[in-house]
């Protein structure tokens, strides 16, 4: 994260005051001189900063497959005919998924998905520690892990 504001200097004003005006607004001294602490309500409050973590991160993953395994037990078949064995394991590019696209439709600007545009998540609901389809650096299903 750091790398890329660094690699957009104009980020740094913006991302310093969104963090600034936050800490105010949560009754925090501006300065750093107290023993109070950030709490999770008030850091979701840098929206701006959030917005800037997940689209690096979407875009700076080091694994091209994200693997997963049919532990159901029976023979899973796929929309275009593919069976999955039970035990089966199917390969989803990751890679690609995350830079494709294919997710207009999920009103997340599709456009330029291998740019880096640090607010691209900005009043979308999707925080940088919410996995969705779009979005698979975590993982996906009940062993998600943000």
């Amino acid at each position: 994260v750091l790398y890329r504001i660094l690699q957009n200097p104009e980020l740094i004003d913006e991302l310093l005051k969104e963090q600034q005006e936050t800490i105010e607004t949560a009754g925090l001294d501006p300065n750093g001189k107290s023993n109070e602490v950030l709490t999770y309500d008030t850091i979701k409050g840098m929206v701006k900063l959030d917005s800037v973590c997940r689209e690096t991160m979407r875009l700076r993953n080091r694994f091209y497959d994200l693997l997963h395994t049919n532990i159901c037990g029976k023979k899973v078949v796929l929309s275009n005919g593919t069976i999955i064995p039970p035990g089966g394991d199917v390969f989803i590019n990751s890679w690609y998924n995350q830079r494709s696209n294919i997710w207009e439709e999920m009103h997340i600007d599709g456009e330029d998905r291998v740019e880096f545009k640090p607010f691209r998540y900005l009043d979308t609901g999707y925080s940088s520690s919410k996995i969705s389809d779009d979005y698979l650096v975590f993982g996906k299903g009940k062993h998600a892990c943000p």
